[in-house]
């Protein structure tokens, strides 16, 4: 069941629930979307490929071709089998949707606006498009569900589409892996709890994981909780700051996002058990803190990802690559 009730009938009903659908899909209080739709801004690279914007206006803007078209096509051939091309072509401009209307995803009384200076630090970026473009994929059938699309294009979820974002996402999806495994949730449990608050709050959402995968709440004082937090945030974020600048061939920046996933990982329960000797008896100790590492190396190295690791959210290859596809410049 759709927000409205049913599915969307024309490609303009479905720009309109399309905010909606996610807020549903994802259990968020709230989209900032402004209700406004545009077409993305050709960049001065030719090379490069916007399939979409959130910008701090909170205004969506998505790729002419890529996206807009691709949606207008669907509902003009509306309940016929399109060929598998076309299906791709549907499938890859609907997790650009889903990824753009995730960025403005908040909790209540917040903004994605909110976070315009906090997402200038290379490892807030870093994380707010990683984690949207791994829920993006990991739910877009969800999002097709929500929408009742195959009713539009039958043999919609068939197939599987592009995954974009290589240096960043398998990150994201790494450290969601292993934040689950420590705290007992479901990955997706975790990407969700990360995708429904603004780039400025991800981090301390993450800190709190590493807290409660330690135990930690229970034993620092609440008083120097934020400064525990904060000491958990700064080390795991070195680890995502240059995933900006990552180069190779498409195999090497993946593996190299996954490696920088798990040394973030690694260096925030290394600080946990830090905290953990400082405030908790011995006996006290969470089997995570006397296992975590200590003197986390930054990364150096591209490290190709092993095939068929969970830690890599795509699907198949990505032969663009795409500039960010989140916050607007300028």
């Amino acid at each position: 069941m759709t927000p409205v009730g049913r599915p969307p009938k024309t490609f303009e009903e479905l720009l309109a629930v399309q905010a909606d659908a996610a807020v549903a899909l994802s259990g968020a209080d709230h989209s900032c979307w402004n209700g406004e739709v545009g077409k993305t801004r050709k960049p001065a690279d030719d090379k490069v490929v916007v399939l979409g914007t959130a910008t701090w206006k909170h205004k969506l803007r998505y790729d002419d071709k890529r996206v807009l078209r691709a949606l207008e096509d669907m509902y003009e051939h509306s309940g016929v089998r399109p060929s598998d091309q076309k299906l791709l072509w549907y499938r890859n401009a609907l997790k650009s949707v889903l990824h753009e209307n995730s960025h403005l995803l908040a909790r209540h009384g917040t903004t994605f606006r909110d976070a315009r200076e906090a997402y200038r630090n290379h490892a807030v970026h870093a994380l707010e498009e990683g984690v949207a473009e791994a829920y993006s994929v990991r739910h877009l059938d969800d999002y097709i569900d929500e929408l009742g699309l195959e009713e539009v294009a039958p043999g919609l979820k068939d197939l599987a589409g592009r995954s974009t974002y290589p240096k960043y996402a398998p990150a994201a999806l790494h450290l969601a892996d292993q934040l689950g495994a420590a705290t007992g949730l479901d990955t997706n449990e975790v990407l969700r709890r990360l995708t429904v608050v603004n780039p400025a709050e991800k981090w301390p959402v993450v800190a709190d994981l590493v807290l409660e995968a330690n135990q930690l709440h229970e034993v620092v004082p609440s008083a120097e909780l934020p400064a525990a937090k904060a000491r958990i945030v700064t080390a795991m974020q070195s680890h995502f700051a240059g995933l900006t600048t990552l180069k190779g061939e498409l195999a090497e920046v993946r593996g190299s996002s996954a490696e920088a996933g798990r040394q973030a990982f690694a260096a925030g329960q290394a600080v946990a058990g830090e905290i953990g000797r400082r405030f908790a008896p011995p006996q006290t100790m969470s089997k995570e803190i006397a296992a975590a590492t200590t003197g986390i190396s930054p990364l150096r190295t591209l490290r190709p990802l092993p095939p068929g690791s969970t830690a890599d959210p795509d699907r198949r290859p990505v032969h663009e690559s795409p500039r960010i596809a989140g916050p607007e410049r300028g």
